[in-house]
C-alpha cells in the first residue's frame, strides 16, 4: 500500500509545467522514495535490534522492491499499467515462487525470509534500476521529441 501511494503521487503535476520547471521534477520523486525506504529500513532495524525480531527488515526490503518495481513498469508500460503489476507481483510469487522443496526461488524475493541477502540485494537492485530508469525519458517518447527531428 505505501509504494502504491507513493507511486500515484509520482508526477501528478501538469508536464508541460514539470518541463520549465526551476527544479528537476524526477530528482525530487527520487528524494522521496528514497528517504521513504531509509525509514522503513531505519525502523526495520531498530525492531530488530531491539525485539531480535527481523520482520521489520523484510517489509522495508519489500517497500524497496515493490517501489523499484513500481517505478521499473511505470518507465516500461506507463502509469496506468504499473500498479496492477505491483500489485500482481506478490500473488504470482505465491502461486508460482516456490520450487519443489517449497524453497523460494530467486526472482520472488518478497515471499524469502526476511534476513535474506539475495533477497535483498534484488530488490535493492531493482529500486536502483528504476531510480535511475525514472531520470530517462522512455525511446518512444523521445521519437516524438523535436530535438530528434
Amino acid at each position: 500500500m505505501p509504494t502504491l501511494c507513493l507511486l500515484m503521487g509520482l508526477e501528478r503535476g501538469e508536464k508541460a509545467g514539470q518541463g520549465a520547471a526551476v527544479r528537476r521534477v524526477s530528482l525530487l520523486n527520487s528524494a522521496l522514495l528514497l528517504s521513504g525506504v531509509a525509514t522503513a529500513y531505519a525502523f526495520g532495524l531498530l525492531h530488530h535490534v531491539s525485539d531480535n525480531d527481523p520482520s521489520g527488515l523484510g517489509l522495508a526490503r519489500n517497500l524497496a522492491g515493490y517501489s523499484g518495481l513500481a517505478l521499473v513498469t511505470r518507465w516500461a508500460f506507463g502509469a496506468r499499467v504499473a500498479p496492477i503489476v505491483t500489485v500482481s507481483f506478490p500473488f504470482l510469487c505465491t502461486f508460482l515462487g516456490l520450487d519443489a522443496a517449497s524453497k523460494p526461488l530467486p526472482w520472488a524475493w518478497p515471499i524469502d525470509t526476511a534476513t535474506s541477502t539475495s533477497a535483498t540485494t534484488l530488490a535493492l537492485a531493482l529500486l536502483t534500476t528504476g531510480i535511475a530508469l525514472s531520470h530517462r525519458d522512455h525511446p518512444s517518447r523521445l521519437a516524438g521529441s523535436p530535438a530528434l527531428r
